[in-house]
C-alpha cells in the first residue's frame, strides 16, 4: 500500500537528515488543513527535535492519543512546554488533562500572578462570581472555558463569549444560550463562526442584531436580510458596513430614518451614484457626511460648496478632494472658520491664496502662511504681516525662499527668528548670525540644523543652555576638535551625542567607554571608529545593551566575541555566535575566489 506524502515526511529520518528535512517535519506537526495519519503524528510525538513535538502539542488535529503520549513530555521549548499546550488543546482527553492538572511544573501568569494549572481549575470553581469571571476571560484551556460556558451566572458565560481564546465549538453553543448579553458577545467575537451569525441575525433582542449587522464577517445574504429589519439602528448598523453590497447601499439611501442614510454616506463602499444623490439630502448632518466621503465625487462637492448650513460648507472647505473652483468660491465666505480652512486646503488656487493673504482674520492669513503649496511671492508678502504668528508661519514654512529667511533672520520678535533658526533652508550665513543670538530657543534652534557650519557650532560648545550643546553633540557638522571639548559635559544627553556622533575620533570614544551613564557606553559599543582594544573592554560591561552592541560591531575582535559566547544574556551569546558565522563565512567565501 502506498504511503501518503505526510506520512512519508513524518517519517523521513535518516543519518543524513539536514535542516531542511527537519522543517519538512515541522510543517507536518503544524499542518491544520489536513488530518494527518495517526501513524505519522505519532511518529512526530517521539521526535527528537524539541520543536516538532511542540507544534504537534499545539495542533488542533492531533488525536487523544498522541497527545496521551505528549503529556509525558520532559523538555521544555520556548515561553511554553509541550505539557502546558497539550492541556490547551481542544483533543485532550479528561483524563490526560486531570493528570496535567496535578503537574506543579505547569505554571501561568495569571493577571501578573504566577499560579499553577490546579489552581486555575480551582478558580473556575470558586464560590466568588468574580474569580470565575476572571478565568473566563482568560487564556484558559479549553476544558476550562468549557465548564464555564455552562456556569449558572450569565455574567460568566458572557466573559466566556466574549474571550478571543474560547474555541469555535463553544461559541456555536453559546449562539443558543438564553441570556442575550451572551448571545451578543458571540455576535461580537472575531472568531464567531459564520453560521452563528446567520442563526443570530433573526435573534428577538434587537442589539443582538445589531451586533450582527456591524460584524465584517457578516455574510452579504443575511446583511441583505437585516436591511430591512423594522428597527432603524440595526439598518444603520447594515448602512455602516463595510461589505453590505452597493445595491443594498443604494436602498437603504431612501431610508426615512436620517440615521441610516448618514451611515450610508459614510460608507465608502457607497455607489458614486448614491452620494450624489445624498448630497441634495434634506438633512444637513447626512450631506456632511457626503462630504467627508473620500469617494464623493468633485461635481458633488462643487454643489455643496453653495450649501446653506456653514457646517457643511466648512466640511467642503477641509476636503482634499475638493476641486479647486469651488474652494475658490470659499475663500470669499463670510464665514471666518471657512475661509481659513480653505486656506489650509492644500488644493487651494494660488489666486485664492492672494486673496486669503490679505484677510482681516489672522487665523486666515496663518493658515496661508502654512500652507505648503503657498506661492514664494505671498509668503514673501506674509513676511510683512503686523502679527508675529503669521511671521513665524512664514519662517516655518519649508516654501519660504532663502532671501525672506534671511531678512526674518532679524525680526524683532525671537520666535520668529528660532522658526529661521529651525528651517533646513535658512542658509549657512544667516544660521552663523543667529548662533549669537541673546535668546537660547534661537541658538538651540541654530545647534540642531543640519545647515549651521562648523565654526558657528564651535562658539556654541560652551553655551549656558543645555539643550544647546546637546544639538550640538548630536549636530554631524561638529567637527572632532569640537566634539572634544564635549566629552566631560555635565549633562548626560550631551556626552551620549557626542558618543553617538559620527566625528568623535577614537581617543574621545576611549574616555567616553568609561563613563558611568550606560547609554554613553552603549554608544561608544555602536560607534565605527571605537578601537577593538576599547570594543574588547566594553565586551566585559555590566550592562546587557552595551554588550550587545559590542556583539555586533563589526570592529570587535573576534576573540571578545567568543568571550561573549559564554554571556548569561542568551541573546547576546546568540548575537556573536552569528557573527562569527559570518565572519568565517566571509573569510571562506575570499579563499574560494
Amino acid at each position: 500500500m502506498k504511503k501518503t506524502l505526510l506520512k512519508l515526511l513524518a517519517e523521513d529520518k535518516n543519518e543524513n537528515k539536514n535542516e531542511n528535512e527537519d522543517i519538512i517535519r515541522f510543517a507536518v506537526a503544524t499542518n491544520q488543513r489536513n488530518q494527518q495519519s495517526l501513524s505519522a503524528l505519532k511518529r512526530l510525538a517521539e521526535e527528537e527535535g524539541n520543536d516538532i513535538r511542540y507544534a504537534n502539542a499545539k495542533n488542533s488535529h492531533t488525536t487523544s492519543q498522541v497527545l496521551d503520549m505528549l503529556s509525558e513530555d520532559k523538555m521544555f521549548n520556548c515561553e511554553k512546554n509541550v505539557k502546558e499546550l497539550v492541556a490547551w488543546n481542544e483533543n485532550t482527553p479528561s483524563e490526560v488533562f486531570a493528570t496535567l492538572v496535578s503537574d506543579k511544573n505547569i505554571t501561568i501568569n495569571f493577571y501578573g500572578r504566577e499560579i499553577t494549572l490546579k489552581n486555575l481549575v480551582e478558580l473556575a470553581h470558586s464560590k466568588c462570581v468574580e474569580d470565575r469571571i476572571s478565568v473566563a476571560r482568560y487564556d484558559a484551556p479549553p476544558r476550562i472555558l468549557a465548564l464555564l460556558a455552562t456556569d449558572e451566572d450569565p455574567r460568566v458565560r458572557e466573559a466566556v463569549a466574549w474571550n478571543k481564546f474560547t474555541p469555535v465549538k463553544l461559541l456555536r453553543t453559546l449562539t443558543y444560550d438564553v441570556d442575550p448579553y451572551v448571545r451578543v458577545q458571540v455576535a461580537q467575537n472575531k472568531n464567531v463562526p459564520v453560521e452563528s451569525l446567520i442563526e443570530l441575525a433573526t435573534d428577538n433582542a434587537p442589539f443582538v442584531r445589531k451586533a450582527v449587522a456591524i460584524n465584517e464577517k457578516t455574510p452579504a445574504e443575511t446583511l441583505s436580510i437585516l436591511a430591512r429589519d423594522k428597527d432603524e439602528y440595526i439598518r444603520a448598523a447594515v448602512a455602516s458596513n463595510p461589505n453590505t453590497s452597493p445595491e443594498i447601499l443604494a436602498m437603504l439611501a431612501e431610508d426615512e430614518s436620517e440615521k441610516v442614510r448618514v451611515s450610508v454616506a459614510w460608507n465608502e463602499n457607497a455607489p458614486v451614484e448614491t452620494l450624489v444623490k445624498l448630497a441634495g439630502d434634506k438633512d444637513y448632518n447626512v450631506r456632511c457626511e457626503v462630504v467627508d466621503n473620500k469617494n464623493t465625487p468633485a461635481k458633488a462637492l462643487a454643489i455643496l460648496a453653495k450649501d446653506d448650513y456653514e457646517d457643511v460648507r466648512e466640511a467642503v472647505a477641509k476636503n482634499k478632494n475638493t476641486p479647486a473652483e469651488a474652494l475658490a468660491i470659499l475663500a470669499n465666505d463670510e464665514n471666518d472658520n471657512i475661509r481659513e480652512a480653505v486656506a489650509r486646503n492644500e488644493n487651494t488656487p494660488a489666486e485664492a491664496l492672494i486673496i486669503l493673504a490679505k484677510d482681516d482674520y489672522e487665523d486666515v492669513r496663518n493658515a496661508v502662511a502654512e500652507n505648503k503649496n503657498t506661492p514664494a511671492e505671498v509668503l514673501a508678502m506674509l513676511a510683512e504681516d503686523e502679527s508675529e504668528v503669521v511671521r513665524a508661519s512664514v519662517a516655518w514654512n519649508k516654501n519660504t525662499p532663502v532671501e525672506t529667511l534671511v531678512r526674518l533672520a532679524d525680526d524683532k520678535d525671537y520666535e520668529v527668528r528660532s522658526e529661521v533658526a529651525d528651517n533646513k533652508n535658512t542658509p549657512a550665513k544667516a544660521l552663523a548670525k543667529l548662533a549669537k543670538d541673546e535668546h537660547s530657543g534661537v541658538r538651540r534652534g541654530v545647534a540642531w540644523n543640519d545647515n549651521t557650519p562648523a565654526e558657528a557650532l564651535a562658539e556654541l560648545v560652551s553655551d549656558e543652555e543645555e539643550r544647546v550643546r546637546i544639538g550640538v553633540a548630536y549636530n554631524e557638522n561638529t567637527s572632532a576638535e569640537t566634539l572634544a571639548k564635549l566629552v566631560s559635559d555635565e549633562n548626560d544627553d550631551v556626552r551620549i551625542g557626542v558618543a553617538e556622533n559620527p566625528n568623535t575620533l577614537a581617543k574621545e570614544l576611549a574616555t567616553l567607554s568609561t563613563d558611568e551613564n550606560f547609554n554613553v557606553r552603549v554608544g561608544v559599543a555602536s560607534h565605527e571608529n571605537t578601537t577593538s582594544k576599547i570594543l574588547a573592554k566594553l565586551a566585559k560591561d555590566e550592562d546587557d545593551d552595551v554588550r550587545n552592541y559590542v556583539a555586533n560591531n563589526p570592529n570587535t575582535p573576534s576573540y571578545a566575541l567568543k568571550g561573549l559566547l559564554e554571556d548569561d544574556c542568551i541573546y547576546i551569546s546568540c548575537q556573536a555566535e552569528k557573527a562569527l558565522q559570518e565572519r568565517q563565512s566571509r573569510k571562506k567565501d575570499s579563499m574560494e575566489r
